[in-house]
């Protein structure tokens, strides 16, 4: 079965919203569908530069090891008002699961950086295993 077409996207604009060692950036997009139809979509980035990613594989046990990383916003989506109560248990608890990476800091070797956040994994390596299907 052959993949479904993926529709155009334009970027239309771009504006800074705010700066400091980051920026903020709303981006507006056109994307055309099936039928010619164009849909303006707005997103606000926060662009924080380059960052480097590994993905360990053990390939003869068919796994590759993931970190489990807390991120605020997800854990502030559970609540409609971005706060929510200490005993609140329907909502995300704010854990991931991703593979480990992070900021290349400005003058540095992605490489390094990628070995750097691997060895920040290395110790919870084995107990840290997802099956790969």
């Amino acid at each position: 079965m052959p993949e479904p077409a993926v529709p155009p996207v334009e970027h239309a604009r771009g504006r800074l919203l705010g700066s400091g060692r980051y920026e903020y950036r709303e981006h507006g997009f056109v994307v055309t569908s099936p039928d010619g139809r164009g849909r303006r979509l707005v997103r606000h980035v926060l662009h924080r530069g380059d960052s480097a990613y590994v993905l360990p594989v053990d390939w003869s046990s068919r796994r590759v090891a993931l970190c489990r990383q807390f991120r605020a916003g997800k854990y502030l989506a559970g609540a409609a008002d971005g706060h929510r109560a200490a005993d609140d248990r329907t909502a995300a608890d704010g854990w991931t699961l991703e593979i480990p990476g992070g900021l290349i800091e400005p003058d540095a070797d992605p490489v390094e950086t990628a070995r750097r956040e691997c060895v920040c994994l290395h110790s919870a390596f084995a107990q840290a295993y997802s099956s790969v299907a």
